[in-house]
Formats: structure tokens, C-alpha cells, sequence
């Protein structure tokens, strides 16, 4: 039980410390839970160095994958915008806000 404490607790703190990164980098978001995932397989596997390369790997599977909703939405953004403003280049603002769908 100690040790889920001490994993729970170091995940904690290293997510903690990773608020300053630039979230959207998927670089850092695989980095960060590489290191998280390896330190909780460490942890959780008593320092076994399988556990602490499989909590890495899925850490960093897990960290590649987060965030891309945001992407998706920033793109979905990029897409409206440059809808709108061909739009704009042959109607008025009005009307294109009403039939232009985000």
C-alpha cells in the first residue's frame, strides 16, 4: 500500500512540475509520461527494470495520444475561420455567420 502512495504521490509531483510545459508539443507530452510511467513502473515493480521500461513505453504511448482533441479543434478553428473570410470576400459578415456552420 506504501508504495501506491509514493507512486501516486511522485506522479503527482512530476505533473506538478510539467505545468510550465507547452502541453501542445506532442514531443514533451511523450517525454513527460515516459518519465511518469517509468517512474511509477519502477515503483509499482519493486525496481525491476522490465517494469520500469514497459511503465515508460506506455507512458509514453499514453502521452503521444493526449492532446490530440485539442489539435483536432485547433484545426477545426483554422478550417472556420478560412471558410469565413472567403465568405466575406463575396457577402456580408452577417450573412455569413448565419449560414456558415462551425
Amino acid at each position: 500500500m506504501r508504495k501506491y502512495i509514493l507512486a501516486a504521490t511522485i506522479a503527482v509531483a512530476t505533473l506538478t512540475g510539467c505545468a510550465s510545459y507547452d502541453i501542445n508539443d506532442r514531443n514533451t507530452r511523450i517525454l513527460t509520461g515516459a518519465a511518469v510511467g517509468g517512474v511509477l513502473g519502477n515503483v509499482i515493480g519493486n525496481g525491476s527494470t522490465g517494469a520500469t521500461v514497459g511503465g515508460a513505453v506506455v507512458g509514453g504511448v499514453i502521452g503521444a495520444n493526449t492532446g490530440d482533441r485539442r489539435n483536432r479543434d485547433s484545426a477545426r478553428d483554422r478550417d472556420y475561420r478560412w471558410r469565413m473570410e472567403n465568405c466575406m470576400r463575396q457577402y456580408s459578415h452577417t450573412y455569413c455567420e448565419r449560414n456558415l456552420r462551425y
